[in-house]
């Protein structure tokens, strides 16, 4: 009989004996797994998330950019001037259009185009040149065009070459 009493006082005093579960230090490690692998995901998320609004704001820069340049290549060239503002439909997005002469060549400018967002700025630079008025071998123009201005536009008296900068 005191052996069965000692089985009883055994099994009030520590119910979990033989029985299945999980100590309290046990449980406190799997918390901090957890913990830790829910803050590496959080901090995955954050940074996908800066990732994703820096290639938002990127992107609109340069289409104000080329939209931008592409107002310009269409003025006449006498008409061009240096200008900024903002635009109508993006009003967090400012514009500045600025003018320089491109090396010797006298019909023809380095333009650039800079957006300034709400947190970077990113800049367009396109020479544009009057190749109707301009002496062609200056220019680089062949028979076939202006080949000196890669991207630039046939048969509409311009060339052109853009380069776009984005800058923090």
């Amino acid at each position: 009989m005191s052996s069965e009493r000692d089985e009883n006082r055994l099994a009030v005093r520590n119910p979990a004996l033989g029985a299945s579960g999980f100590t309290l230090l046990e449980v406190m490690v799997a918390l901090t797994i957890v913990a830790l692998a829910l803050f590496a995901i959080m901090e995955v998320q954050l940074t996908a998330r800066r990732q994703w609004g820096y290639a938002r704001e990127m992107s609109t820069a340069a289409l104000l950019a080329r939209a931008k340049m592409a107002e310009l290549e269409l003025i006449l060239f006498d008409d061009l001037q240096p200008d900024s503002g903002e635009f109508e439909d993006y009003p967090i997005y400012s514009f500045e259009v600025q003018l320089n002469p491109f090396m010797n060549v006298e019909r023809a400018h380095e333009v650039t185009v800079t957006i300034q967002g709400p947190n970077r700025r990113f800049e367009l630079v396109a020479i544009i040149a009057d190749v109707q008025s301009t002496d062609p071998e200056t220019l680089g123009i062949t028979s076939q065009g202006t080949s000196g201005f890669p991207t630039g536009v046939e048969g509409a008296g311009r060339g052109t070459s853009q380069q776009g900068n984005m800058r923090p």
